[in-house]
């Protein structure tokens, strides 16, 4: 499957609603099925199924982009932190596995370390996904290919990851 873009929800013109883009990091074309399966399950059926969103689903149009990655699951970091482990400062890198994916992102389940990092040129790839498949985004949620749990927000974008 190559790099695409689906309309989960047309609630109207862009410039009129609220425009949601999920991007996820670390799917495969063998595990693109896993990956709409769980923006389904999680955000249309979960979030959008219930509440406030629910109730004000009209309100915003989201956006599915699909993008391949050569490596199955993303890149994982894992730090010594010194015994301290709400001080980032003096951490280490213990541990790295690297793998080729769509946006390079990191996880690397330390909350001194916002749970998620950015990798060699993940902001402009995230860039490139929004500007060719949904360039009207005002919120961009990333959804990791790990299984486990973290999420972070992060000044300048917004990402998530949940296992």
């Amino acid at each position: 499957m190559a790099d695409s873009m689906t309309v989960l929800r047309n609630a109207g013109p862009p410039g009129t609603k609220r425009n949601i883009a999920v991007l996820g990091d670390g799917f495969t074309a063998a595990d693109q099925a896993a990956y709409n399966d769980w923006v389904q399950t999680t955000l249309i059926d979960g979030v959008f199924g219930h509440d406030y969103y629910s109730e004000d689903a009209s309100a915003f149009n989201i956006y599915r982009i699909n993008l391949e990655s050569v490596d199955s699951l993303v890149s994982t970091r894992t730090y010594d932190d010194h015994g301290t482990p709400n001080d980032p400062t003096d951490d280490t890198v213990a541990a790295e596995t690297i793998h080729d994916t769509a946006l390079r992102m990191i996880f690397n389940g330390s909350w001194a370390h916002c749970w998620l990092e950015y990798g060699p040129q993940t902001e402009q790839r995230i860039q490139d996904a929004i500007n060719t498949w949904a360039p009207d985004a005002n919120e961009i949620l990333v959804v990791l290919n790990n299984p486990n749990y973290g999420a972070a927000v992060v000044v300048g974008g917004h990402m998530c990851q949940w296992g």
